[in-house]
């Protein structure tokens, strides 16, 4: 028996109209899931919590790298709206010309910048951070920042401990998913020998936007925000009092001093000089 046209036809037609079905659910629930997802990403910011860096002892307990409160003063170039740039420039003990040289600077990175913040003034003193921040509510798009810096209560020698310092684009390349901009690394010294348990795991709040790309509130109730990991502690066989009698043997002079402990061969006293002034 030949198959009936007009059932071919109606066939044809349901599987046209499930077809058309499928795409749909894909669509609501694939495709408007992605879109949602970019949206969410643009109404939203990203602030990083770094975390502390770990402290640096000596075989007794001695500190010989810890650390103490820096403030920065950073702005987001996409929130910035009309100011006072004198009264800003009076708050913070600048010129106006340095505040404008900044934003233009910031101005031309704004696609790189996107809506996160970027520092305008490093280790502000504490009167200039405390004053800035009675009147920020002055100056959208400017915010203040408090960040742990290395701290040396004796003097054990900057080549022996090293030094932290900002990353650059090449260090970034070389450790691929570990750093970005704006992060800090330990660049020589025990200070890098020691950088991955020394520097913890930054942590992030994210902040919902407002139509104005204004912070208002934060994201989920910060149900996706990380609390940053502060660093580990590290213990050196460097014994604190020989290694400061040797910096002052070196004084002045060039050459080395090493003092080993003949026991287990553990090195107790490390002096190179000329040194580096990490302080």
């Amino acid at each position: 028996m030949s198959p009936n046209p007009r059932h071919i036809s109606l066939l044809i037609g349901l599987a046209a109209v499930t077809l058309l079905l499928l795409v749909r659910i894909f669509s609501i629930q694939i495709l408007d899931g992605r879109y949602k997802s970019d949206a969410d990403r643009q109404a939203t910011v990203r602030e990083t919590i770094y975390p502390t860096r770990g402290v640096i002892f000596d075989r007794n307990g001695e500190i010989l790298v810890g650390n103490k409160v820096a403030y920065d003063i950073l702005v987001s170039p996409r929130d910035v709206q009309p100011f006072d740039t004198l009264a800003l420039a009076t708050v913070l003990n600048v010129t106006p010309d340095f505040i404008r040289g900044k934003l233009l600077e910031f101005e031309r990175r704004k696609s790189s910048i996107g809506f996160q913040s970027v520092v305008m003034m490093r280790t502000v003193p504490a009167e200039t951070y405390m004053r800035f921040d009675e009147v920020k509510y002055r100056f959208p798009g400017f915010r203040g920042q408090v960040r742990g810096i290395r701290d040396y209560p004796v003097n054990a020698g900057g080549n022996l401990l090293g030094y932290v310092s900002e990353v650059n684009k090449a260090y970034i390349e070389r450790h691929e998913g570990e750093y970005e901009q704006g992060d800090y690394a330990g660049m020589t010294g025990i200070e890098a020998a020691r950088e991955k348990e020394l520097r913890g795991e930054k942590g992030y709040h994210i902040y919902l936007r407002n139509v104005r790309n204004q912070i208002e509130q934060p994201y989920k109730d910060g149900a996706e925000d990380k609390e940053a990991v502060p660093g580990k502690d590290v213990t050196t066989t460097i014994d604190a009092a020989l290694q400061q009698y040797g910096q002052e043997l070196m004084n002045n002079k060039v050459g080395s001093i090493v003092a080993i402990e003949p026991s287990t061969g553990e090195i107790l006293a490390l002096v190179s000089s000329p040194g580096i002034d990490v302080s």
